[in-house]
């Protein structure tokens, strides 16, 4: 349950700052959105940059997280006691997690954005 609800309060952070910082970004290109909605282009033209950015985001964050793990499982497996690494389809579902999460919340931020503009 612990585990559970840390890695709710983790997931909540980490979409916040995702969110934020696509917001930041759209913010900053605002002219452009503005300029190619003009012109005709259709919100999912506009919508996909912002979302293969949310993926890197989340596909750097999951590997960092599989990283740390990593790093932890060493040092406990050395300084502590003998414990098993996870498996390797665990570790690329970590990583896939990631990249959707990143997904996810980069495409509420950008529809939020959409929308009111």
């Amino acid at each position: 349950f612990t585990t559970a609800v840390l890695g709710g309060a983790f997931g909540a952070v980490a979409a916040l700052i995702i969110g934020t910082a696509l917001r930041i970004a759209i913010f900053a290109r605002r002219e452009e959105i503005y300029i190619m909605r003009l012109v005709g282009a259709r919100k999912g033209f506009i919508r996909r940059p912002f979302l293969v950015e949310g993926a890197i985001a989340g596909l750097v964050g999951g590997g960092v997280a599989l990283a740390l793990t990593w790093g932890t499982y060493q040092a406990v497996e050395s300084f502590l006691f003998r414990v098993s690494w996870i498996p390797a389809s665990w570790a690329v579902a970590v990583v896939a997690a990631g990249t959707s999460f990143g997904v996810l919340s980069s495409a509420v931020a950008v529809r939020r954005h959409l929308r009111e503009v």
